[in-house]
């Protein structure tokens, strides 16, 4: 009995302007959450 394994490898979906957008709005949260550390919580 013989398995065959295909390889398909990945589909790239994620574009430059994808890339682009997604590293911007990393960018964004990390600054958010780093303002919002440096103040503390105010509960």
């Amino acid at each position: 009995m013989t398995v065959q394994i295909q390889s398909t490898g990945f589909k790239r979906v994620l574009h430059a302007l994808d890339m682009t957008l997604f590293s911007i709005c990393a960018i964004i949260v990390l600054d958010t959450l780093g303002a919002s550390a440096l103040i503390g919580a105010h509960i």
